[in-house]
């Protein structure tokens, strides 16, 4: 029965980000009654639903460019209703992008409300379970996080500050993978060494040491 709870609805399913939200709700509801506080929890629920949509990969629905806001007149732009506004649907179709996209999703509510290393692991925890979804096999996880930290290494030379912080999640998310679950293809070396067994997840440990 729990398995067809959606992983949204079940709290210890949650990421710490959706926590915090559910936690805002909550604090905003405590308070006395007003219809603003109100407009607040149904604007909260709205980004809580967004951030899960993020996190279950959701895709975004293309919407119909947002008609002019000035539906009783003229627009900024000096065009009357209902003549379509180019600028104004150009505004639109960039404000729901900016909205939506992978960076406000989280991101950005992140940075704007946690500490800043809380932030980082938040956006680490979402990368972590993306990965681990796409790609369960952890298999030549080790050769992955060598990649990443030469990317890294890059992006700290030659790129922006967002593309080193994302590389430097794409690190994070690596070094989390080998450390819980190693890399399968090491395994039956390791044996051969006397190193210890590397936990693993869904016996992809047993697969490569059978292989070997």
């Amino acid at each position: 029965m729990s398995e067809n709870i959606p992983r949204r609805c079940s709290i210890d399913k949650n990421l710490s980000t959706e926590l915090f939200i559910r936690a805002a709700i909550k604090a905003v509801e405590n308070m006395p009654a007003d219809v603003r506080l109100t407009h607040a929890v149904n604007f909260l629920g709205k980004a809580l639903d967004a951030v899960a949509d993020y996190i279950d990969g959701v895709p975004v629905k293309a919407a119909e460019p947002a008609k002019s806001a000035e539906l009783k007149g003229v627009c900024k732009h000096g065009i009357r209703w209902p003549h379509a506004c180019q600028p104004c649907a150009d505004a639109a179709w960039e404000a729901r992008d900016k909205t939506f996209s992978e960076s406000s999703a989280i991101t950005q509510f992140a940075r704007l409300h946690l500490d800043p290393i809380h932030a980082f692991l938040s956006e680490v925890e979402a990368e972590h379970r993306r990965a681990v979804t796409k790609f369960p096999d952890a298999s030549g996880s080790m050769t992955a996080l060598t990649e990443e930290v030469g990317e890294l290494a890059k992006a700290l030379l030659d790129e922006p500050s967002e593309c080193v912080r994302a590389e430097a999640v794409q690190v994070a998310t690596m070094a989390i993978r080998v450390a819980l679950e190693g890399d399968h293809t090491l395994s039956s070396t390791r044996t051969r060494r006397g190193a210890d067994r590397h936990p693993a997840r869904s016996g992809e440990a047993d697969k490569w040491n059978n292989a070997s």
